[in-house]
């Protein structure tokens, strides 16, 4: 069975809107620096992935995937800042996925994340529901240091399929501090 897609608009500057909810997937303004500020500066992820030990790995889990744009800071400020024996383990939920061609019309808007844009627009899924896995290798390393776990489904059965007693009403309290 297929997914339901995100239907797209995009306006005079080339930001896409969800013409289901009709909300832009970034600032029209400047999305880069958005995410940046709401999602990298905000959540203090240089200096957490800095502070990473040897080994040690980081998980980070979002609902609504989008264009990925806070997947693609998030890989490009973990190579930058962690220790090069750590992982990054990034997990999303998307209930409408962007198309292929809407996902690098999105991301052809941020040269600077080029690299990283195509590795994303390679390997991803084909628009099924369920849980897909993707690996990163950053070098020579077999396994890659970047793992992203996209969850195409809604967020109720998605959290469910990670944990059965897991719900958007009891995440806080199903998972040990």
């Amino acid at each position: 069975p297929r997914i339901q897609p995100a239907t797209l608009k995009w306006d005079e500057m080339g930001t896409p809107i969800s013409t289901q909810f009709d909300d832009p997937y970034f600032s029209k303004e400047d999305g880069l620096a958005e995410s940046i500020y709401v999602f990298l500066q905000a959540n203090k992820l240089a200096e957490r992935f800095a502070s990473l030990p040897e080994n040690g790995s980081f998980v980070i889990a979002e609902t609504g995937f989008g264009t990925g744009l806070n997947f693609l800071l998030s890989w490009r400020c973990f190579l930058q800042n962690a220790p090069k024996s750590a992982t990054l383990r990034y997990i999303s939920v998307e209930g409408f996925p962007l198309r292929i061609e809407d996902l690098r019309k999105s991301l052809d808007q941020w040269p600077e994340l080029e690299g990283f844009s195509e590795q994303l627009i390679h390997h991803y899924p084909v628009l099924v529901p369920g849980h897909h896995w993707r690996s990163f290798p950053t070098g020579d390393e077999r396994n890659g240091r970047i793992g992203l776990q996209l969850i195409f489904d809604q967020l109720e059965p998605a959290l469910k399929s990670l944990h059965p007693k897991i719900t958007h009403h009891n995440f806080d309290q199903a998972i040990p501090a």
